[in-house]
Protein backbone atom coordinates (compact mmCIF):
# COMPACT_ATOMS: atom_id res chain seq x y z
CA UNK A 1 0.00 0.00 0.00
CA UNK A 2 1.82 3.58 -1.14
CA UNK A 3 1.38 6.38 1.46
CA UNK A 4 -1.64 8.16 -0.10
CA UNK A 5 -3.55 4.95 0.02
CA UNK A 6 -2.44 3.86 3.58
CA UNK A 7 -2.98 7.77 4.46
CA UNK A 8 -6.46 7.01 3.92
CA UNK A 9 -6.97 3.80 5.32
CA UNK A 10 -5.61 5.20 8.49
CA UNK A 11 -8.26 8.19 8.41
CA UNK A 12 -10.84 5.61 7.39
CA UNK A 13 -10.30 3.69 10.76
CA UNK A 14 -10.54 6.89 12.58
CA UNK A 15 -13.49 7.54 11.59
CA UNK A 16 -14.92 4.36 12.84
CA UNK A 17 -13.49 4.60 15.95
CA UNK A 18 -14.50 8.20 16.58
CA UNK A 19 -18.08 7.39 15.28
CA UNK A 20 -19.54 6.52 18.48
CA UNK A 21 -18.21 9.03 20.89
CA UNK A 22 -18.47 11.91 18.86
CA UNK A 23 -22.09 11.24 18.06
CA UNK A 24 -22.85 10.74 22.27
CA UNK A 25 -25.28 13.04 23.29
CA UNK A 26 -23.83 13.04 26.59
CA UNK A 27 -20.68 14.65 25.35
CA UNK A 28 -22.18 17.30 23.26
CA UNK A 29 -21.27 20.79 22.89
CA UNK A 30 -23.28 22.58 25.10
CA UNK A 31 -22.40 20.84 28.03
CA UNK A 32 -18.55 21.27 27.41
CA UNK A 33 -17.08 25.02 28.17
CA UNK A 34 -16.87 27.17 24.86
CA UNK A 35 -14.66 25.61 22.56
CA UNK A 36 -13.76 22.39 24.18
CA UNK A 37 -16.06 20.61 22.27
CA UNK A 38 -13.82 21.59 19.18
CA UNK A 39 -11.26 21.09 21.06
CA UNK A 40 -12.22 17.60 22.13
CA UNK A 41 -12.73 16.30 18.85
CA UNK A 42 -8.73 17.21 17.86
CA UNK A 43 -7.84 15.47 21.18
CA UNK A 44 -9.64 12.16 20.25
CA UNK A 45 -8.75 12.18 16.84
CA UNK A 46 -4.64 12.32 17.66
CA UNK A 47 -5.29 10.04 20.37
CA UNK A 48 -6.50 7.09 17.88
CA UNK A 49 -3.86 8.45 15.27
CA UNK A 50 -1.24 8.27 17.76
CA UNK A 51 -2.33 4.77 18.38
CA UNK A 52 -2.76 3.41 14.88
CA UNK A 53 1.19 5.11 14.48
CA UNK A 54 2.24 3.57 16.80
CA UNK A 55 1.09 0.08 15.13
CA UNK A 56 -0.70 -1.11 18.54
CA UNK A 57 -3.83 -2.48 16.38
CA UNK A 58 -3.81 -5.71 18.39
CA UNK A 59 -6.57 -5.21 20.70
CA UNK A 60 -7.17 -1.55 20.06
CA UNK A 61 -10.72 -2.05 19.73
CA UNK A 62 -10.79 -3.73 23.24
CA UNK A 63 -8.94 -0.72 24.96
CA UNK A 64 -10.88 1.81 22.78
CA UNK A 65 -14.22 0.55 24.42
CA UNK A 66 -13.16 0.79 27.49
CA UNK A 67 -11.74 4.31 27.15
CA UNK A 68 -14.44 5.49 25.14
CA UNK A 69 -16.64 4.22 28.31
CA UNK A 70 -14.82 5.91 30.73
CA UNK A 71 -14.73 9.47 28.96
CA UNK A 72 -18.70 9.09 28.37
CA UNK A 73 -19.57 8.04 31.88
CA UNK A 74 -17.16 10.06 33.98
CA UNK A 75 -16.32 13.29 31.63
CA UNK A 76 -12.73 14.45 30.17
CA UNK A 77 -11.54 15.85 33.04
CA UNK A 78 -11.93 13.23 35.91
CA UNK A 79 -11.48 10.28 33.26
CA UNK A 80 -8.24 11.71 32.16
CA UNK A 81 -6.92 12.35 35.89
CA UNK A 82 -7.68 8.93 36.81
CA UNK A 83 -6.44 6.87 34.30
CA UNK A 84 -2.69 9.39 34.87
CA UNK A 85 -3.25 8.36 38.74
CA UNK A 86 -4.09 4.84 38.21
CA UNK A 87 -1.57 4.60 35.57
CA UNK A 88 1.52 5.90 37.75
CA UNK A 89 0.25 5.93 41.36
CA UNK A 90 -1.74 2.83 41.99
CA UNK A 91 -2.07 1.01 45.60
CA UNK A 92 -2.52 -2.44 46.32
CA UNK A 93 -5.97 -3.25 45.99
CA UNK A 94 -6.11 -1.42 42.33
CA UNK A 95 -3.35 -3.58 41.26
CA UNK A 96 -4.78 -6.85 42.27
CA UNK A 97 -8.08 -5.89 40.59
CA UNK A 98 -6.56 -5.37 37.04
CA UNK A 99 -7.60 -1.62 37.64
CA UNK A 100 -3.92 0.09 37.13
CA UNK A 101 -3.40 -2.40 33.92
CA UNK A 102 -5.63 -1.57 32.20
CA UNK A 103 -5.10 1.92 33.13
CA UNK A 104 -1.86 2.00 31.92
CA UNK A 105 -3.13 0.41 28.35
CA UNK A 106 -5.22 3.47 28.36
CA UNK A 107 -2.48 6.19 28.89
CA UNK A 108 0.01 4.11 26.42
CA UNK A 109 -2.31 3.53 23.69
CA UNK A 110 -4.42 7.12 23.25
CA UNK A 111 -2.82 9.89 26.19
CA UNK A 112 0.99 9.82 24.58
CA UNK A 113 0.41 13.71 23.57
CA UNK A 114 1.19 15.77 26.49
CA UNK A 115 0.03 19.07 25.31
CA UNK A 116 -2.89 17.48 25.52
CA UNK A 117 -2.97 15.97 29.19
CA UNK A 118 -1.87 19.61 30.08
CA UNK A 119 -4.21 21.10 28.56
CA UNK A 120 -7.10 19.03 30.60
CA UNK A 121 -5.10 19.11 33.99
CA UNK A 122 -4.77 23.39 33.39
CA UNK A 123 -8.57 23.38 32.52
CA UNK A 124 -9.17 21.31 35.92
CA UNK A 125 -6.48 23.33 38.08
CA UNK A 126 -7.89 26.67 36.81
CA UNK A 127 -11.97 26.37 37.71
CA UNK A 128 -12.20 26.65 40.60
CA UNK A 129 -16.05 27.40 40.79
CA UNK A 130 -18.09 24.52 41.62
CA UNK A 131 -21.16 25.84 39.26
CA UNK A 132 -18.39 25.42 36.13
CA UNK A 133 -18.29 21.66 36.68
CA UNK A 134 -21.72 21.23 37.13
CA UNK A 135 -23.12 22.98 34.28
CA UNK A 136 -20.32 21.27 31.96
CA UNK A 137 -20.49 17.40 33.02
CA UNK A 138 -19.14 16.50 29.65
CA UNK A 139 -16.28 17.97 30.86
CA UNK A 140 -15.94 18.46 34.26
CA UNK A 141 -18.39 15.73 35.60
CA UNK A 142 -19.45 12.42 35.79
CA UNK A 143 -23.35 11.85 34.17
CA UNK A 144 -24.64 10.08 37.34
CA UNK A 145 -23.00 11.95 40.21
CA UNK A 146 -23.06 15.94 40.73
CA UNK A 147 -19.50 17.11 41.61
CA UNK A 148 -19.16 18.64 45.00
CA UNK A 149 -16.92 20.40 46.93
CA UNK A 150 -14.81 17.41 47.53
CA UNK A 151 -14.37 16.00 44.77
CA UNK A 152 -13.85 19.21 42.63
CA UNK A 153 -10.70 19.77 45.18
CA UNK A 154 -9.61 16.01 44.91
CA UNK A 155 -9.23 16.65 41.17
CA UNK A 156 -7.85 19.56 41.05
CA UNK A 157 -5.28 17.91 43.83
CA UNK A 158 -5.09 15.29 41.05
CA UNK A 159 -4.13 17.31 38.46
CA UNK A 160 -1.55 19.30 40.75
CA UNK A 161 -0.13 15.84 41.84
CA UNK A 162 0.74 14.57 37.87
CA UNK A 163 1.39 18.21 36.40
CA UNK A 164 4.82 17.92 36.83
CA UNK A 165 5.41 14.46 34.78
CA UNK A 166 4.81 16.58 31.82
CA UNK A 167 7.05 19.98 32.63
CA UNK A 168 9.09 19.08 35.88
CA UNK A 169 9.45 23.27 36.01
CA UNK A 170 6.10 23.77 34.71
CA UNK A 171 5.50 27.51 36.19
CA UNK A 172 1.71 26.85 37.13
CA UNK A 173 2.77 25.46 40.26
CA UNK A 174 3.97 28.47 41.33
CA UNK A 175 0.72 29.95 41.37
CA UNK A 176 -0.48 27.35 43.25
CA UNK A 177 1.47 27.89 46.77
CA UNK A 178 -1.27 30.22 47.65
CA UNK A 179 -4.54 28.23 46.62
CA UNK A 180 -7.24 27.90 48.76
CA UNK A 181 -7.28 23.86 49.01
CA UNK A 182 -4.56 23.12 51.21
CA UNK A 183 -3.90 19.49 50.04
CA UNK A 184 -3.14 21.70 46.77
CA UNK A 185 -0.84 24.15 48.33
CA UNK A 186 1.16 21.09 49.94
CA UNK A 187 1.07 19.16 46.68
CA UNK A 188 2.83 22.21 44.71
CA UNK A 189 5.43 22.90 47.39
CA UNK A 190 6.39 19.08 47.03
CA UNK A 191 6.54 19.14 43.46
CA UNK A 192 8.65 22.59 43.40
CA UNK A 193 11.11 21.62 45.75
CA UNK A 194 11.43 18.28 44.31
CA UNK A 195 12.75 20.39 40.90
CA UNK A 196 14.61 22.98 42.79
CA UNK A 197 18.39 21.86 43.18
CA UNK A 198 19.40 24.07 46.65
CA UNK A 199 16.13 25.55 47.73
CA UNK A 200 16.57 29.14 49.00
CA UNK A 201 12.77 30.36 48.69
CA UNK A 202 10.84 31.57 52.10
CA UNK A 203 7.51 31.30 50.52
CA UNK A 204 8.51 27.49 49.12
CA UNK A 205 10.24 26.71 52.51
CA UNK A 206 6.82 27.74 54.60
CA UNK A 207 4.62 26.06 52.01
CA UNK A 208 7.08 22.52 52.94
CA UNK A 209 6.43 23.42 56.91
CA UNK A 210 3.04 23.77 56.44
CA UNK A 211 2.58 20.44 54.75
CA UNK A 212 4.91 18.41 56.93
CA UNK A 213 2.97 19.81 60.08
CA UNK A 214 -0.07 18.56 58.17
CA UNK A 215 -1.13 15.17 58.84
CA UNK A 216 -4.05 14.42 57.37
CA UNK A 217 -3.23 13.86 53.45
CA UNK A 218 -1.84 11.51 51.23
CA UNK A 219 0.77 12.28 48.78
CA UNK A 220 1.35 8.93 47.30
CA UNK A 221 -1.53 6.06 46.98
CA UNK A 222 0.83 3.80 46.37
CA UNK A 223 3.29 4.15 49.40
CA UNK A 224 0.32 4.84 52.01
CA UNK A 225 -1.56 1.45 50.99
CA UNK A 226 2.20 -0.27 51.61
CA UNK A 227 3.33 1.48 54.54
CA UNK A 228 1.40 4.22 55.82
CA UNK A 229 3.60 6.98 54.59
CA UNK A 230 1.14 10.30 54.39
CA UNK A 231 2.30 13.44 52.74
CA UNK A 232 3.74 15.36 56.10
CA UNK A 233 6.17 12.58 55.46
CA UNK A 234 7.37 13.79 52.21
CA UNK A 235 6.95 17.01 53.25
CA UNK A 236 9.76 16.16 56.14
CA UNK A 237 12.44 14.39 53.29
CA UNK A 238 11.80 17.59 51.17
CA UNK A 239 12.96 20.19 53.52
CA UNK A 240 16.78 18.35 53.90
CA UNK A 241 17.12 20.60 50.29
CA UNK A 242 17.58 23.63 52.69
CA UNK A 243 19.50 22.46 54.27
CA UNK A 244 20.85 24.98 57.37
CA UNK A 245 18.83 27.38 55.54
CA UNK A 246 15.86 26.00 57.38
CA UNK A 247 16.65 27.55 60.70
CA UNK A 248 14.08 29.02 61.71
CA UNK A 249 12.89 25.79 61.07
CA UNK A 250 14.66 24.12 63.35
CA UNK A 251 12.23 23.66 66.68
CA UNK A 252 9.83 22.01 64.90
CA UNK A 253 11.49 19.81 62.64
CA UNK A 254 13.69 18.98 66.34
CA UNK A 255 10.26 18.09 67.59
CA UNK A 256 9.75 15.86 64.52
CA UNK A 257 12.62 13.90 64.48
CA UNK A 258 12.28 13.29 68.25
CA UNK A 259 8.62 11.90 67.67
CA UNK A 260 10.36 9.46 64.68
CA UNK A 261 12.56 8.70 67.24
CA UNK A 262 10.44 7.41 70.06
CA UNK A 263 9.71 3.92 70.25
CA UNK A 264 6.35 4.50 70.96
CA UNK A 265 5.44 6.01 67.78
CA UNK A 266 3.56 3.76 65.81
CA UNK A 267 5.23 5.36 62.61
CA UNK A 268 8.83 4.44 64.11
CA UNK A 269 8.11 1.39 62.52
CA UNK A 270 6.93 1.72 59.27
CA UNK A 271 8.37 5.35 58.28
CA UNK A 272 10.67 6.52 61.07
CA UNK A 273 13.58 4.13 61.06
CA UNK A 274 14.13 4.53 56.95
CA UNK A 275 13.56 8.33 57.39
CA UNK A 276 16.15 8.36 59.97
CA UNK A 277 18.53 6.55 58.52
CA UNK A 278 18.26 8.33 55.25
CA UNK A 279 18.74 12.13 56.99
CA UNK A 280 21.61 10.21 58.91
CA UNK A 281 23.13 10.04 55.57
CA UNK A 282 24.72 6.68 56.66
CA UNK A 283 26.21 8.42 59.78
CA UNK A 284 28.38 10.88 58.19
CA UNK A 285 29.18 14.40 60.46
CA UNK A 286 28.06 16.73 57.58
CA UNK A 287 24.48 14.98 57.07
CA UNK A 288 21.18 16.58 57.30
CA UNK A 289 20.09 16.00 60.19
CA UNK A 290 23.39 16.19 62.34
CA UNK A 291 23.57 20.04 60.80
CA UNK A 292 20.01 20.51 61.84
CA UNK A 293 20.17 19.17 65.21
CA UNK A 294 22.90 21.64 65.71
CA UNK A 295 21.24 24.57 65.18
CA UNK A 296 20.49 26.92 67.61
Amino acid sequence: MDDAADEVETERLIANYLRSILSCPELQAGLMPPGRRAWFEGFVHRSVEGALLQDRRDGLARVWKIYETTVIDDGVVPAVTEIICLANDADGKEERRGWAYTAREMERTFLKDRADIREIFESAIASKSIEIWKRYPAWYGRRNVAPNLESVARQRTTAVRFLPLFDQNDPLLRTLLNDDVAEIRHVAAIRLAASTPDADDQDLLDGLLNAAADREWIWSLADHFDNMRCGCHDAFLMLERFGVRAKAAAPFLKAELAKLQSDSDSESEWFGRPLLARLDNKGEQNSWKSVLMNLS
